[in-house]
């Protein structure tokens, strides 16, 4: 079967993401392709060099890559002759923005469609604003063959909003980390300072601000390491400043990847990922992998993977939780999360890279 996988494959200047990683990781496990009986041609959505922070934002780079996305697809699909258009997808006015470019392409090509929506809350998914999201129904109903959402409990939503149960499909993110149980044991042994640890977009968003505001006066053993590229120049003037004030307390990586990406996570006791928003973080799914407890928020997928038994679930923003899951984490006796990290490296085998693909050639049946 040839898949027409559209991505962004290239981010040309933009954050590189979760949709970003996904997409590549996919491409490049030929086996696992191999072994399905799939064939990926990638589309690139980031057709236009544009700037970090600049997502959602109204300004010539973005509608110069709209316009080209919009026109370059159906072009690639009559000249692949792909099976299955394999959309991959947000929320709110980006979905909006897809599914215009998705409609246009089906009503030029008649190519089958799957749409992988990676948001899991569906008033968030959503646009709030009853023109666009009436849209965004129709668009599912009428051109869309297949979706895939990121947990049961957006599936059942759009369901209840009137989408057929029989093309809707449920797929988890994967993690292509792996780990011994010697790396893990090793770290369960050792002894000093708690390691946290922050991966994604530096932002007020992703609740990283949060943290650091909390911890900035603690005087527990701890160090806190933060991945990944920073949201806007305001963004980067706040950040900088807690790095003065934390001092050697904080590292900060930037984007990390291979083995230095698998490095940080083995070496990191509590990933630390209280959000206002999320779908299914890779992040988190790579934490479960290596061992890690996880202090998060109860958006998205989340609560459908991280429970008391593998970390902890605060309300998204409510300050009060975080300190109390921060202090639970930092006290002396580390027993819970000690066995936190056991249960999340000995059941984390189900969001494996190899699942994702067999659950992604089934929903393109």
């Amino acid at each position: 079967m040839k898949l027409l996988m559209v991505a962004p494959f290239d981010a040309n200047g933009r954050y590189k993401g979760g949709i970003f990683a996904i997409a590549n990781d996919v491409i490049h496990a030929e086996d696992e392709l191999r072994k399905n009986e799939l064939e990926i041609l990638p589309f690139n959505t980031c057709r236009v060099q544009r700037e970090a922070g600049s997502d959602g934002k109204l300004n010539i780079s973005n509608l110069k890559n709209l316009f080209k996305v919009y026109f370059d697809l159906p072009k690639e699909i009559k000249s692949n002759s792909p099976d299955v258009l394999y959309f991959h997808t947000s929320r709110g006015i980006p979905l909006v923005k897809d599914l215009i470019i998705l409609n246009r392409a089906k009503k030029k090509t008649g190519v089958k469609t799957v749409l992988h929506i990676h948001f899991a809350d569906y008033e968030k998914i959503m646009t709030g604003k009853s023109f666009f999201d009436m849209f965004i129904l129709r668009s599912l109903k009428k051109n869309v063959d297949k979706i895939v959402f990121l947990s049961s409990k957006t599936r059942d939503a759009f369901v209840e909003h009137g989408i057929e149960s029989e093309k809707c499909n449920v797929i988890y993110n994967f993690s292509t980390l792996q780990f011994t149980n010697e790396e893990i044991q090793t770290k369960l042994d050792r002894q000093g300072a708690l390691r946290f640890l922050f991966v994604g977009s530096v932002d007020q968003r992703k609740g990283l601000f949060d943290v650091l505001e909390i911890l900035k006066d603690s005087d527990r053993n701890f160090e806190i390491t933060v991945c990944g590229g920073v949201g806007t120049e305001e963004d980067r003037v706040r950040f900088e400043e807690y790095q003065k004030a934390y001092g050697e307390k904080l590292n900060f990586l930037g984007y990390v990847s291979g083995e230095e990406k698998r490095r940080v996570f083995l070496e990191s006791d509590v990933l630390l990922l209280p959000s206002y928003g999320e779908g299914l973080p890779i992040v988190i799914v790579e934490a479960l992998t290596a061992g890690c407890a996880v202090l998060t928020s109860d958006v998205g997928a989340i609560p459908e993977i991280v429970t008391e038994k593998n970390g902890t679930v605060i309300t998204a923003g409510n300050k009060e939780q975080i300190r109390n899951g921060l202090a639970f984490y930092l006290q002396e006796d580390r027993s819970v999360l000690r066995e936190q990290q056991k249960f999340n490296f000995e059941n984390s085998g189900v969001y494996s890279l190899e699942m994702f693909i067999k659950h992604m050639a089934d929903a393109c049946k």
